[in-house]
This record gives C-alpha cells, sequence and structure tokens, in this order.
C-alpha cells in the first residue's frame, strides 16, 4: 500500500524577514493551483470549442482557531497576520512537514511547496457558545516552488 500522508503532519508556514513560524492553531491548509485558458477559435472548429493554455495562479487557505496569545510559543498570530494585510507586505509561505510532531514550537521539516503571496482575504469569526476561529486566503504572486 502506499504511504499515505497524513494531513496533521502538514502545516503553513510564513516567513517574514528571517523568521519562518508556522499559523498558530491550525486545523487545516489547502493549496490551490489552477491555469487559464486562452480561447481558439475558427471556422474550422465547427461547433467545438477550443482551447490553448494560458497563465498559471496559486493560492493557500487556512482555517484556525483564535488564540488571544500563544504563551511563548514561536507560532504567527492573528494580530500579526492582520499586521502584514494591512502593511501590504508580501510574505513567503511553505507548506510542509513538521519537523517533529507534538514538539513546541512547532519547526519546519521538509517544504513541499512554497512561493511569495499576499494576503487577500482574512475573516474572523464569534460564534455563540463555540470556538473563536479565523481564515486566511493568500493569492501567490510569481511561480510557485514545488519540491515534492
Amino acid at each position: 500500500m502506499a504511504n499515505i500522508v497524513n494531513g496533521t503532519s502538514m502545516q503553513l508556514f510564513i516567513t517574514t524577514g528571517e523568521t519562518n513560524k508556522s499559523i498558530a492553531a491550525s486545523t487545516s491548509c489547502k493549496l490551490g493551483v489552477s491555469m487559464e485558458t486562452r480561447k481558439i477559435r475558427s471556422k474550422d472548429d465547427g461547433k467545438w470549442a477550443n482551447s490553448a493554455e494560458g497563465m498559471l495562479s496559486w493560492s493557500v487557505d487556512s482555517e484556525n482557531l483564535y488564540t488571544a496569545d500563544v504563551l511563548g510559543i514561536s507560532a504567527t498570530t492573528y494580530k500579526e497576520l492582520l499586521q502584514l494585510y494591512m502593511d501590504r507586505t508580501p510574505i513567503t509561505v511553505s507548506i510542509g512537514g513538521v519537523a517533529m510532531e507534538n514538539t513546541i514550537p512547532i519547526t519546519r521539516g521538509t517544504s513541499f511547496i512554497s512561493g511569495t503571496a499576499r494576503i487577500t482575504k482574512l475573516d474572523i469569526n464569534f460564534p455563540d457558545n463555540d470556538n473563536a476561529s479565523y481564515s486566511i486566503s493568500l493569492e501567490g504572486t510569481g511561480a510557485l516552488t514545488n519540491t515534492l
């Protein structure tokens, strides 16, 4: 049987300057890649559409529990992400394995995907009688590095 990767061991890391930290209390992260297509059309095509490759793009989304602080844990907080958003700061993101599970601070092991992105959306939710949470969406700017 194939060696199936447990999603728990994968994290989204944010790098600003020389600091590389996971996002605090992450519950999930998702990488999306897409390609635009160019319509190619001539009278010879008849009734069937035809297309060719276009621009490539990528994005990352993460769901997280909201924590008021991280009690000395080296992790990126909502407050830091909000400041990066307001500053319009491009950041380096990577999705990779955790060097050692169940350790604090969480340190990046093997990076599988990385690139420069901008925070495009940051939502926070305070539901009644439930955990506060937030989500972040990042849009890649430039090439995505794939080291899978």
